[in-house]
């Protein structure tokens, strides 16, 4: 909520800050006598991300990738801007001991109280003409949104509002102001809001699991996308659900009812009306039962939209634990929502989904070749055994951990060895997915990074180096074109980004 107004404040007083008075505020707690750096960082990081005081205060180093200027928070992962990233750098370098990135005495974090006095100090150090609180910062960042065209959703999003209404409220408070180029302030029109949408557009990427030896662990997040449309109902529309691409034309009757149907009904069960409100277009570029996500994708959208048709913006902590709910697997919904390469599993207690997104190096691309047929989870989990050995346990536990560390080192050797190193769920599943074994033969000297199941199949990911893509992929098109059935060859990358909403 804004700061309530004084009876007789000044009559400057505002809601939001000018670029120059932001600038003024980090400068001036730069300067400061003790802390200047990490008050300075604190009231630039507010800003950038919009942060109210208190998350800000329990931030956490592991929060941040400074390598690559990255900061997860509750709305989901974001980009540093220069200044914020710059002055974290610097505190990082300091000599930080503590896990707060903002501490106080004893590695405590800092208490929102003495963060607002630190904000209110700096602002009068720093001769700043009107009154601060901690809220301007965000106002003034919704201002900023705002002033570049961004919709309500985006903002709300950003901000990490709950409701579509609360974002409204925030940008009303600065909808008649912008910064211009001299840095004064003056009216502008709100483009950017959105009333009354009639259709919702969002783009999960697919994702493959398992990866070898990571079964049951590890997700990536892969460029090709199942595409959603919900739009309000209207008079002469037809049926309620229209299936397009490879999901319509190449999943079976039995998938589509079973499945699709069935995930709506489970998603939508408390809020039956949107059947009846609603009309649901799904396009993807593979079919269901191919081993790269496509269910879960389904899940996912259809959260999504139970959220959205009722003016709610959900968060990725909300979305992955819902979908689990219905899904019961998190390493495939984990990737396609948050993108990159995520690591993921439940705590002990299964009420709450643990994840960690890693960086996938951008010079390893991913072949899949899809086959014709497909083959659902069930199917694929029978024929895992009940119960394996110690030692097969400890062997893939080692390779696991081992993949980990050489895709955080960019090892493709290392990589390379232990990708085919698994005793948990490919030796079991070969006879369901024949052409494994035949492209591992097939590639055995074409130095390619690797040869796995993606999945539990039916497609078959071959990891390259970028220099290398057009060279294997034209040996792989040989290898298809003396088959007697057709298969499909995918050229993918990593999809970094996960679920996102699309004008």
């Amino acid at each position: 909520m804004p700061p309530r107004k004084k009876k007789n404040e000044d009559s400057r007083s505002r809601e939001f800050l000018t670029i120059g008075e932001i600038e003024q505020l980090v400068q001036s707690a730069r300067t400061g006598k003790r802390n200047g750096l990490r008050d300075a960082a604190l009231i630039a990081l507010c800003y950038d991300q919009g942060l109210r005081i208190g998350e800000a205060t329990q931030l956490r180093w592991r929060n941040l990738d400074l390598q690559t200027g990255m900061v997860r928070l509750h709305s989901g992962e974001k980009v540093l801007g220069k200044r914020a990233w710059s002055l974290l750098l610097q505190l990082s370098n300091h000599g930080q001991c503590s896990r707060f990135v903002f501490a106080a005495k004893k590695n405590k974090p800092l208490s929102t109280r003495a963060a607002r006095q630190i904000i209110s100090q700096a602002a009068k150090q720093g001769q700043v003409s009107v009154s601060v609180h901690p809220d301007m910062l965000v106002y003034t960042r919704c201002l900023q949104l705002a002033a570049a065209n961004k919709s309500a959703e985006e903002i709300a999003v950003f901000l990490g509002h709950s409701t579509l209404k609360a974002a409204e409220r925030a940008i009303k408070q600065v909808s008649g102001w912008r910064e211009d180029e001299s840095g004064l302030v003056g009216p502008f029109v709100l483009l950017g809001l959105k009333k009354n949408r009639q259709v919702w557009r969002i783009q999960v990427p697919a994702s493959t699991c398992n990866l070898g030896p990571g079964l049951d662990t590890i997700g990536l997040a892969v460029t090709s996308y199942a595409r959603f449309e919900f739009r309000k109902r209207r008079r002469g529309d037809g049926a309620f659900l229209r299936l397009d691409g490879a999901l319509a034309s190449k999943s079976s009757d039995k998938d589509q009812g079973d499945l699709i149907y069935s995930v709506l009904n489970k998603v939508w069960k408390n809020t039956p009306e949107i059947l009846s409100e609603m009309q649901l277009s799904v396009a993807a570029d593979v079919p269901l039962g191919s081993g790269l996500g496509i269910s879960g994708t389904v899940i996912l959208g259809a959260l999504w939209a139970s959220y959205v048709v009722k003016d709610r913006i959900p968060n990725s902590a909300q979305l992955l634990r819902e979908s689990i709910a219905i899904e019961g697997h998190p390493e495939t919904l984990a990737a396609s929502l948050l993108g990159g390469l995520v690591v993921s599993g439940l705590s002990s207690d299964g009420t709450m989904v643990l994840t960690e997104k890693l960086a996938w190096p951008s010079d390893w691309g991913i072949l899949a070749v899809v086959p014709p047929y497909n083959l659902n989870t069930p199917q694929a989990r029978a024929v895992l055994p009940k119960k394996v050995s110690l030692a097969d346990a400890t062997f893939n536990m080692q390779r696991t951990g081992l993949f980990l560390a050489a895709v955080s080192n960019h090892d493709a050797a290392m990589l390379k060895q232990v990708l085919s190193d698994d005793r948990l769920h490919e030796p079991f599943r070969n006879h369901l997915v024949p052409h494994l074994q035949e492209l591992r033969r097939e590639l055995a000297d074409a130095d390619t990074i690797g040869c796995v199941l993606s999945g539990a199949g039916s497609s078959v990911l071959v990891l390259v180096h970028a220099r290398d893509t057009e060279r294997i992929k034209g040996g792989l098109i040989k290898w298809r074109d003396r088959k007697a059935i057709q298969y499909r060859l995918l050229d993918l990358q990593c999809d970094s980004q996960g679920l996102r909403h699309i004008d």
